[in-house]
């Protein structure tokens, strides 16, 4: 098999490793930031996350109680978004 002569074997070395290393951090999981996330909040506040840090969900809470303020959060990591550089609140 004859590759075109733009794919030579380091370009495709250099494919297939940034193909690699955007699968390793599509697997993350989110719970792997979550201690030094916490410890970067002040003290009310602690943040649970679930899901992977590509997309996931978590809870921002403020306070330990079962009445304690609550934010949830989503996130999802759009490829095409960041090509077109739109960001969306």
């Amino acid at each position: 098999m004859t590759w075109p002569a733009s794919l030579t074997q380091r370009r495709l070395l250099a494919l297939a490793t940034i193909a690699f290393v955007v699968g390793v951090v599509e697997f993350l999981p989110a719970h792997l930031f979550e201690e030094r996330i916490n410890l970067a909040l002040p003290p009310p506040w602690h943040l649970t996350m679930s899901g992977s840090v590509w997309d996931g969900f978590g809870v921002l809470q403020a306070g330990q109680a079962s009445a304690a303020f609550s934010v949830p959060l989503t996130w999802t990591f759009e490829p095409l978004a960041l090509a077109r550089l739109r960001a969306t609140w």
